[in-house]
């Protein structure tokens, strides 16, 4: 007994007695490990290699991101917890703003600016950073762009060189 079968596309298979669908002429399976041609194999340690150093890259980053974290706080500052702290009047500088004598924010700004930087422009905006001492983008409540204290910038220009 012949049978019709037509797919979504509008390719008809004819078959007969068989009780399986034939093969899409469609579709290329992928010849076994020990048929694969040379072309197939430079493909694949290609891909092997390009993953290995995209894995490299975003381990780097991530380390990054970790090491600007571990940089050490404000000597002037006796920290409460991780939001509440005290500065003596005597250790105030022209700017009366908490979030200029607050290392450990200003180093989450770094953080997330490197997290939101490509891989290829990390370097060029942590030496603008360095070189102004001014966040570059919009992150967070700071439009007009945020001022680092000087010794979070030489932190970070020791950390980067």
């Amino acid at each position: 007994m012949k049978r019709r079968f037509t797919t979504e596309s509008g390719y008809v298979y004819n078959y007969g007695n068989e009780h399986h669908l034939p093969p899409c002429p469609l579709q290329n399976p992928r010849p076994p490990a020990d048929e694969r041609l040379p072309d197939d194999t430079v493909r694949s340690t290609f891909m092997q290699d390009v993953n290995t150093v995209l894995d490299a890259a975003l381990t780097a980053k991530r380390l990054l991101i970790t090491r600007i974290g571990m940089l050490p706080d404000n000597q002037k500052i006796r920290r409460y917890d991780d939001k509440c702290f005290a500065i003596m009047f005597s250790d105030l500088e022209n700017t009366w703003t908490p979030c200029y004598y607050d290392f450990k924010l200003q180093y989450r700004l770094l953080q997330s600016l490197v997290r939101v930087t490509p891989l290829e422009q990390i370097i060029p905006v942590l030496d603008n950073v360095i070189s102004t001492g001014i966040l570059p983008r919009k992150i967070f409540c700071h439009d007009r762009g945020f001022k680092f204290h000087p010794d979070v910038i030489t932190n970070l220009k020791a950390l980067i060189t």
